[in-house]
């Protein structure tokens, strides 16, 4: 949805909406886990040996034991895949892993030897991250998978981790590598593990499964653990979610980041202790809301285990509500915050009505509902949010004469756009804003891309068009951020050879609400003449 009023909410959206975050929050951003081996990976970034020129060459893969026609290709070799301006790992290199021509399925392996490990495994406090770029073509839904499987000394599976696949619905039907990253424990009694990049084909006849800058590295876990499992709907088997984007965010600090399993589980390992607020977002093509959990109290050096998660269906408008002035996306009223609204329900004549707004458990509005006129039409007036925002929830009672209450809820997505305007102060309508993000904040940055999981369901639609009010904005994951706006005849106000506005880096959290930026397209200046009262 292009015009909309959605949220610009640079935030990490949990935490603002619980207003665990003060504003003058200081602490960095990104908590990362303790310092990792090196990475055990052979051959992790498809460096070791030349790439294909070609989309129908098959070359060796030196380190990986390969099936099919898994292969590596050349990013600037023009056969249609991605190329050094993919989005993709910042340092890439010269070439990327690909499922290669003419077949449905190929994989490459590795086993990587953990005896000098032993020690530190057999404790339970040697963790693992696993990470890597992951991908595919176009508008196909080829994909990567990336997965770990630890062995006893007898070969027994201890235990598996997975990353992946990247749909294209999460890479906006476009070429492109995103990255994935788990942590977790490494279970007692490994000495081994399997190592396995598989490429998957749906569609034509080149299996376009891409992966690039592989990375798995031992720590230890000398802080808190939690962990548990992300679910649709329920917690109910089959449910599972992979790919979710999780945050275990410290009150007053910064957010540790992971992506939930094949079977749906998370971990958070080497936290200090404290209060913490997680939150999920469903992955690219799951439209339902983000899921909370907490505050959570994590005693120094604890393990809190079977913190589950679930991602709850939008509920829409009920036949016969409006709420306005509003627009909707994923099926969920969105309203800016600084507008009052009306909100109005049809039903029986000469009912009861009544409403309540929450958020967070808390009813932040209430009030009646007033039936003019006659015939069954209730209207009320609710006052403008501001300077609430994020997620809430609407329940209208309507009891008709001599009946029971009958509840009607819907969600609806408190808005704090941004805006860009001229110098003038006037909305400038139908300018390309575009979102760019960086895990460390020297960058490099970015372009999000369109669909991805980074971005809430509210809208994940990136570059995106101001609306008629200029209004604009994401809902978005910890990290770093960068927003820049451009329109044909426009330029930087305070920098008329620059044909963009952008605004410096973005710290989330704390939350970045009310943005403002500024683009001269020509206007005539405004004056205002202010003459002396003079009394006689």
């Amino acid at each position: 949805m292009i015009n909309q009023r959605l949220s610009i909410l640079f935030v990490l959206v949990c935490l603002l909406m619980t207003g665990l975050v003060p504003v003058s929050a200081k602490a960095p951003t990104l908590l990362l886990p303790a310092a990792t081996s090196d990475n055990l990976i052979v051959n992790a970034g498809a460096e070791d040996g030349e790439g294909s020129l070609t989309d129908y060459e098959v070359v060796p893969v030196p380190g990986w034991t390969t099936q099919g026609n898994f292969t590596v290709m050349r990013y600037a070799s023009g056969h249609g895949g991605p190329d050094n301006n993919t989005p993709g790992p910042a340092e890439r290199g010269a070439n990327f892993f690909s499922g290669g021509p003419n077949n449905a399925a190929s994989s490459a392996t590795q086993t990587i030897e953990l005896s000098s490990y032993a020690a530190a495994i057999d404790t339970g406090h040697q963790t693992y991250t696993l990470s890597g770029f992951l991908g595919g073509w176009s508008y196909q839904n080829d994909n990567a998978t990336l997965t770990i499987n630890f062995k006893s000394a007898t070969n027994l599976s201890l235990g598996t981790a997975t990353i992946g696949p990247v749909t294209n619905d999460e890479r906006g039907n476009q070429n492109a590598l995103l990255y994935r990253k788990i942590n977790g424990l490494v279970p007692a009694l490994s000495r081994k593990v399997d190592v396995t990049l598989q490429m998957t084909r749906y569609e034509g006849v080149y299996n376009d499964g891409y992966a690039d800058n592989l990375f798995l590295g031992l720590g230890s876990a000398s802080g808190g653990v939690i962990s548990g499992k992300v679910y649709n709907d329920s917690l109910a088997a089959g449910n599972e979610v992979t790919g979710a984007f999780i945050q275990a965010c410290l009150t007053g600090g910064g957010c540790q980041m992971t992506t939930s399993n094949s079977d749906g589980s998370y971990w958070f390992i080497d936290l200090v202790a404290g209060q913490y607020l997680l939150s999920a977002f469903p992955p690219g093509g799951n439209n339902r809301l983000i899921g909370l959990l907490g505050p959570l109290t994590l005693p120094a050096n604890s393990t809190l285990l079977d913190r589950n998660i679930i991602l709850l269906q939008p509920t829409g408008l009920p036949t016969g509500t409006t709420i306005t002035p509003s627009t909707t996306s994923n099926e969920v009223p969105s309203v800016y915050w600084r507008d009052p609204l009306t909100l109005t329900k049809t039903g029986c004549s000469a009912g009861t009505t009544s409403y309540q707004v929450w958020q967070n458990g808390v009813v932040i509005r209430s009030g009646s509902m007033v039936e003019s006129p006659a015939g069954g039409t209730y209207t009320a007036t609710i006052a403008s949010f501001y300077p609430l925002h994020g997620d809430a929830r609407i329940v209208i009672t309507l009891q008709c004469p001599g009946g029971e209450p009958t509840l009607f809820p819907f969600n609806i997505w408190i808005d704090p756009s941004g805006v860009v305007v001229n110098t003038n102060g006037e909305p400038v309508p139908g300018t390309t804003v575009t979102l760019y993000r960086a895990d460390v904040a020297s960058g490099p940055f970015d372009i999000v891309v369109s669909g991805s999981a980074v971005m809430s369901p509210g809208n994940r639609v990136n570059p995106m068009q101001t609306d008629t009010a200029g209004l604009f904005g994401w809902d978005v994951i910890a990290g770093y951020y960068q927003v820049r706006a451009a329109k044909s005849g426009c330029m930087a106000a305070d920098n008329h050879s620059q044909p963009y506005a952008q605004t410096e880096v973005l710290t989330i959290p704390p939350p970045v609400t009310d943005l403002r930026l500024v683009l001269y397209c020509g206007e005539q200046p405004v004056f205002h003449i202010y003459l002396p009262l003079v009394i006689r």
